[in-house]
């Protein structure tokens, strides 16, 4: 369930955070890149978002309207971690999406995928480039 406590600016930077501890700001930009590019098809607004390379650095800029707890950012969010989600999968296995499923930010505020099932039983989904 969502909570209204968090802003999605916030969450993009647990997110952000957590994601670059695990697997490197490189990795991290070029999948959450991919994954504003495939949610961009349903949710129009999500490549508002900025990840940049400086030197050696990554950095990123959400849209200002992310800084409130409104529906509408939280809905463009969910759709990059929809899409974020089954890329970690299929290349980490759930090692990464373990690590950011115990994220408290991610965890409390309902951001967390649940996992495709079938037949009653976790199932995981294949990344597709």
């Amino acid at each position: 369930m969502a909570d209204d406590r968090c802003t999605t600016s916030e969450l993009f930077d647990a997110l952000w955070t957590a994601l670059t501890d695990v697997i490197g700001p490189t990795a991290a930009a070029t999948l959450l890149q991919e994954s504003i590019r495939r949610a961009r098809r349903s949710h129009p607004g999500v490549d508002d978002v900025a990840i940049v390379q400086r030197q050696f650095e990554y950095t990123y800029t959400v849209p200002p309207a992310w800084k409130t707890t409104d529906a509408a950012p939280r809905k463009k969010f969910q759709a990059i971690v929809e899409e974020l989600w089954p890329l970690l999968v299929g290349l980490t296995g759930t090692l990464v999406v373990r690590r950011l499923s115990a994220v408290p930010e991610l965890v409390e505020c309902g951001v967390i995928p649940n996992p495709p099932k079938r037949n009653g039983r976790d199932i995981k989904k294949e990344a597709k480039w």
